[in-house]
């Protein structure tokens, strides 16, 4: 079975690595279950941001953890994302997912355009039902 034919679920909106993180922390307070996914002006995704990644930022004692209020997205986001081929296949992302353990996975097409998202833990759930 190739990716493309898994049901693509997850909510994600794809933003800018300049967006302050206060303006990411109020996309996540109108919908706590998305994904923000930091596209570069390549149209590449560069990195990942949950809620719980907002959290562990604010929740931050050092220096950088309290000026997070003034910093960017890029500050940061998670860039262990894995981006894989829509036509790869199931059986072939469950090992590279095993062994880099990414934060978000992303889907390209042919032409390396970005088409799809799917959060690690929905994928390891799919592939558990399968």
């Amino acid at each position: 079975m190739q990716m493309k034919e898994v049901a693509l679920e997850d909510e994600y909106e794809i933003i800018k690595p300049d967006l302050p993180v206060p303006n990411a922390a109020g996309m996540f307070a109108e919908n706590p279950h998305i994904a923000l996914l930091i596209g570069h002006g390549s149209g590449k995704i560069v990195g990942a941001l949950y809620i719980d990644d907002i959290h562990k930022a604010y929740a931050d004692t050092t220096k950088k953890g309290k000026n997070v209020h003034k910093s960017t997205v890029k500050g940061i986001m998670n860039p262990n994302v894995l981006a894989v081929s829509q036509e790869a296949q199931v059986g072939e992302l469950m090992a590279q997912v095993k062994l880099h353990k990414p934060h978000a996975i992303v889907l390209h097409n042919s032409q390396g355009r970005f088409s799809g998202y799917i959060g690690t833990k929905a994928f390891k759930q799919a592939m558990a039902s399968m």
